[in-house]
């Protein structure tokens, strides 16, 4: 009996073992196609990482940076912009467009379309599509940022841009009508905004356009298409396989990540999860590609800048009633002058930015050559000079060392977007500047999407934050007088002279021969200090080795990224 049991035991125990090594492998096979299908997806990505969700991927209304770069993938325009070096001048090449043709008299430009060009969903693209597009840009229920690029195109009696006239069809053709000569370079400026299909957007009403589910599910015409999008953790394209202006995206997959903080953006970088993290700091990138053979970088020519925006007006008055009065605070142009003798810019660029890094005096590139003014010296770091200017003022020292007049404190909170260390670092200097004057300055961040949308809105008496510039010189969406027009005219400065000098430059035939007008703006603002100018930034961009064919350029990191291919040997196996 003994003798059976045991035989029963041992056969248990085998059955057992053999249904044990049995689940086990079964585990292991599946932890194994886990991981190879976890390989091939980062095979066919490239992920990158950027500090803030887009606000949408709609071009009418977009308004951040970040999102730009994702829908510039999803939406092609009539021409793709190029930069010459050599002469700091804008230059353009067909796309959407294959050739274009100014009138005699510079005062219209005709493209020819491509006939074969579609939506994602198969539908031509055509001629109708851009003029209707255009019709939404300078719809001011919607309220887009770039209404100013319609500017320039003719008028009815009202002063309101006549669409029909201004923009004349064809099947294959688009004509743009200006109210006045203009150079070839400004034209192709002006008509350069990305369309968006018709046949989609005319069945919205234009007041619900903002809230529209096609502004995060888009019908589109690009290199890639849009895969998924969850928000505030990730976007994710696909290559678009029927594009052929000229190609669909080379990359299967881009992948844009969601990540706030920098640290984890580095981190990432260094261990191969991210193939792209702009804007590495320079105390970063000195030792990041000698301890990390798996990256590379890439320097960018610096045609962005940060800025300390003092609100000129005061905003709260101005949002209420639309009446314009000088903000209590800032709204002196020698107090304005004081704070930025009062800011040791040159201190934030040794401490952070290094060689990257050059003092800024206004905001036109030093890359545009021919129109950057070289003959202004930056305010220099003077806090006596600062305190003698805010005395001139009636600024006199108070309770707790802070400054009063007529019995208010020189007091404010100065806003940036977190995830965001330069400008982390520079609040915190400017703030202990300011400190030193007499001034309680008390630094806030800021949820980017947030931040942005409340700087649009004139709700910030002051905040430190920053522009690219655009490839063109036109400022009047910064500094045109008419506030309801100006939309990144945040601080609400106006002056008479500078609108003269953008309309006088704008209206040169030849784009070179305006470089007086723009040097004396420049002055003009140098003198004004609206904002205080810190520093102009040659950003640095760190890529994983595996990333080829990329083209770093003034136009930042990801100009040509729909070129991009990856060398599967340096994947990560």
């Amino acid at each position: 009996m003994k003798s059976h049991l045991l035989i029963v035991s041992v056969v248990l125990s085998s059955l057992l073992g053999v249904t044990g090594c049995g689940k086990n492998a079964a585990d292991n096979r599946a932890a194994g196609d886990s991981a190879s299908a976890a390989r091939s997806a980062r095979e066919q990505t490239v992920a990158i990482a950027i500090l803030g969700d887009a606000d949408n991927m709609n071009p009418i209304i977009s308004q951040i940076s970040s999102a730009a770069d994702i829908w510039g993938l999803l939406f092609l325009r009539l021409t793709k912009s190029s930069f010459d070096t050599a002469s700091g001048a804008l230059t353009y090449k067909p796309s959407l467009a294959t050739r274009w043709q100014m009138s005699p008299d510079n005062k219209s430009i005709t493209y020819t379309m491509r006939t074969d060009a579609k939506w994602s969903d198969g539908k031509p693209i055509t001629p109708a599509d851009v003029k209707f597009s255009y019709e939404l840009y300078g719809d001011t229920a919607i309220g887009s940022v770039r209404q100013q690029h319609l500017s320039e195109f003719v008028k009815d009696a009202k002063g309101n841009t006549d669409f029909d006239q201004a923009m004349v069809i064809t099947d294959t053709t688009i004509t743009f009508n200006f109210d006045r000569p203009l150079s070839e370079s400004l034209a192709l400026f002006q008509t350069n905004l990305t369309p968006v299909p018709k046949h989609i957007w005319e069945t919205v009403p234009r007041k619900e356009i903002r809230n529209s589910p096609y502004n995060s599910t888009p019908v589109t015409a690009g290199f890639y298409t849009l895969k998924k999008w969850t928000r505030q953790s990730e976007v994710i394209l696909e290559s678009n396989p029927t594009w052929n202006v000229p190609a669909p995206g080379k990359t299967p997959l881009i992948t844009y990540r969601i990540i706030p903080e920098y640290t984890t953006r580095l981190t990432q970088l260094k261990t191969n999860a991210i193939d792209l993290t702009e804007s590495i700091t320079p105390a970063d990138a000195r030792p990041l590609e000698k301890e990390n053979p798996n990256l590379k970088l890439r320097i960018a020519a610096g045609r962005a800048y940060d800025q300390v925006a003092w609100s000129n007006i005061d905003h709260e008055l101005y949002n209420k009633t639309g009446k314009v009065k000088p903000h209590p605070l800032f709204g002196s142009k020698k107090v304005r002058q004081a704070l930025t003798f009062a800011i040791d810019r040159q201190s934030i660029i040794e401490g952070f930015l290094g060689k990257y890094g050059r003092v800024a005096v206004a905001p036109i590139s030093p890359a545009f050559k021919w129109a950057y003014n070289d003959a202004l010296t930056p305010y220099p770091f003077d806090p006596e000079k600062a305190k003698a200017l805010l005395k001139e003022e009636g600024w006199k020292i108070g309770s707790g060392g802070i400054l009063e007049k007529n019995g208010k404190k020189f007091s404010f909170s100065l806003v940036t977007n977190s995830g965001n260390p330069r400008r982390n670092y520079a609040a915190t200097i400017v703030q202990q500047n300011l400190k030193n004057i007499g001034i309680e300055c008390n630094v806030e961040l800021s949820e980017a999407v947030v931040f942005f949308g409340k700087m649009r809105k004139r709700e910030y008496d002051a905040c430190l934050t920053g522009y690219q510039v655009g490839l063109q010189i036109d400022l009047k969406d910064a500094w045109g007088s008419d506030l309801k027009k100006s939309q990144f005219n945040s601080v609400g400065f106006q002056n008479k002279r500078i609108d003269e000098l953008m309309a006088q430059g704008g209206a040169k035939l030849n784009a070179f021969d305006a470089a007086a007008e723009w040097k004396e703006l420049q002055a003009i603002i140098h003198e004004e200090q609206p904002v205080t100018y810190l520093y102009w930034i040659n950003p640095i961009h760190g890529f994983n080795r595996r990333i080829t064919g990329e083209e770093v350029n003034i136009f930042g990191a990801q100009y040509n990224v729909e070129e991009w291919s990856i060398d599967q040997t340096l994947t990560e196996k």
